[in-house]
């Protein structure tokens, strides 16, 4: 009977780690997928703020580039509008298309 006793004994202790062994493992890979799945949201999360950012960054390159073009282009209109105008200041001779100097032009004009 006590042999019997010891023999419950032993297959119960060896049932028990048996069954705690399945558990840890099981519990194990359970912990193992949810941390799987938190680092591929993390991952996804992080990949979507990315995303996120470069296009707001890139919106606002855009923005910045048009701006210095808009900034540029009213620069060259003005020194455009400036050389036009001293050109029609000037007075070029007709046959040899050099600027006239303005006195002389002028006794021209008067017939000095």
């Amino acid at each position: 009977m006590k042999r019997m006793i010891i023999d419950l004994q032993r297959h119960w202790l060896n049932e028990y780690h048996t069954s705690r062994e399945k558990c840890l493992v099981e519990l194990t890979e359970k912990l193992h997928q949810e941390f799987m799945q938190d680092q591929q949201k993390i991952r996804a999360d992080l990949l979507q703020q990315f995303k996120e950012e470069l296009e707001q960054t890139r919106i606002d390159l855009d923005n910045k580039h048009r701006e210095n073009l808009k900034m540029e282009s009213a620069k060259l209109i003005e020194k455009h509008k400036r050389e036009l105008l001293a050109a029609k200041k000037k007075q070029w001779c007709w046959s040899c298309e050099n600027e006239v100097c303005k006195r002389l032009s002028l006794m021209k004009f008067f017939k000095f």
